[in-house]
């Protein structure tokens, strides 16, 4: 049914009734934090772990249709993980857009360490499934530059 917006787990009130279609998944991801990280790919071995713990099941870099790959499926629950972006972030609304449109995923949770990503234009257009997004707690752990001085 066209016509969802996005949900912002964050602001949504404890009540609303979207949230039990998510809360399997948000619940442990947001229990299971704070994270680090320094690349997307290590966010993502962290987050399955911490899913797995909680009994989900998970498939990670799922192809969904031709040339789309989400994150993770969980229950037919696709799940989105971004790192960066910001306000004017609108190529991750377009790829949720692209997500929802294949008709292989129930609905779409946006897991997100980018509190931009919750305030910034999302939606392109409405979505074909509910899609909501969550904030997690964790930071990039950079890695230390190699430094010398010569000891002459």
């Amino acid at each position: 049914m066209p016509g969802h917006v996005m949900q912002h787990w964050d602001t949504a009130p404890p009540d609303a009734p979207w949230k039990a279609l998510f809360a399997f998944l948000a619940v442990p991801l947001l229990g299971g934090g704070p994270y680090a990280y320094r690349r997307e790919s290590d966010l993502h071995l962290t987050l399955a772990g911490v899913l797995q713990a909680a009994m989900i099941p998970l498939r990670h870099e799922v192809w969904i249709a031709p040339g789309k790959k989400i994150d993770f499926v969980s229950r037919g629950i696709g799940i989105e993980v971004k790192t960066l972006g910001g306000y004017t972030d609108f190529d991750t609304g377009k790829q949720l857009l692209r997500y929802s449109s294949t008709g292989t995923v129930k609905a779409i949770l946006l897991v997100t360490t980018c509190w931009d990503h919750l305030r910034g234009p999302h939606n392109p257009a409405s979505y074909d499934v509910p899609v909501a997004a969550v904030h997690i707690r964790a930071l990039r752990d950079r890695p230390l530059s190699a430094r010398s001085r010569s000891f002459k």
